[in-house]
């Protein structure tokens, strides 16, 4: 959100955690591991504090989301949007590079047009709401800043249809510095691994320890999972999910 220009007046992020039926198919070859509910998924996102203030977690269907994760605008009344290969890489952009695949559905990636006067501007005033007291080599040393991050950035259009009308924006953040790798963060496959040695009775201070250095209010979480029963109807899409892969894995050989 602070990278992704100036020129934008960002007010907070939509966290979209995965669908209960989507989240099934994914572990369609793991009965083992703990199927939460986005209900409690959504919970633990917001007794967390993370993003306070900067974030919300929506317990809405995955279907506001168009492909890509565009928002849906017909939903959100809002077609623009901002992603970023800064937490994990994505399809669109190859680590390293300044070059965007394209996406169906959208135009090609360009670089963002902006007057370097009027962002001038937009900063000032965003400082002076901010309360903050800023001198001219402050600016300035911003102004520049601001510049070289905004010639970084690249964008897309959607194309004109019945429903969208060509006016939704995506911006593009890319990640700083990957020379030397991706930060570490959480995995979670290993989140998973130690969640089914908790519901295998496991509660050691070792499996407690190293779940709560990945995950989030790790107490709720672990009651989450005492309690836990599977859900037969999740269940089903989970089994259904893995003979269709079976059998295409047949038809492929």
């Amino acid at each position: 959100m602070r990278n992704a220009g100036e020129d934008l007046n960002v007010r907070t992020a939509i966290i979209a955690p995965t669908d209960d039926e989507r989240l099934a198919r994914k572990m369609k070859n793991d009965h083992q591991a703990p199927l939460l509910s986005k209900a409690q998924r959504v919970l633990l996102l917001r007794m967390s504090g993370m993003g306070e203030g900067e974030s919300w977690a929506c317990s809405g269907s995955q279907k506001n989301f168009g492909p890509n994760g565009a928002p849906n605008p017909l939903f959100w009344g809002c077609p623009h949007a901002i992603t970023s290969n800064v937490s994990r890489p994505c399809e669109v952009a190859t680590d390293g590079s300044l070059q965007l695949k394209d996406v169906w559905g959208f135009t090609e990636w360009k670089r963002v047009k902006f007057d370097e006067a009027r962002l001038a501007k937009q900063l000032k005033v965003k400082a002076q709401m901010r309360g903050l007291g800023v001198d001219s080599s402050e600016m300035q040393a911003a102004v520049e800043a601001a510049v070289i991050n905004m010639k970084s950035l690249r964008q897309t259009r959607r194309h004109r249809s019945p429903i969208n009308k060509g006016n939704g924006l995506t911006r593009f953040v890319f990640a700083q510095d990957l020379s030397n790798g991706r930060p570490d963060a959480p995995s979670s496959s290993r989140i998973r691994e130690f969640l089914k040695k908790i519901a295998a009775g496991d509660r050691s201070d070792e499996v407690l320890g190293e779940l709560g250095s990945m995950a989030l209010c790790t107490d709720t979480l672990v009651s989450y999972i005492e309690t836990y029963q599977v859900n037969p109807e999740l269940r089903k899409i989970q089994e259904s999910a893995r003979e269709k892969a079976t059998k295409q894995l047949e038809v492929e050989w």
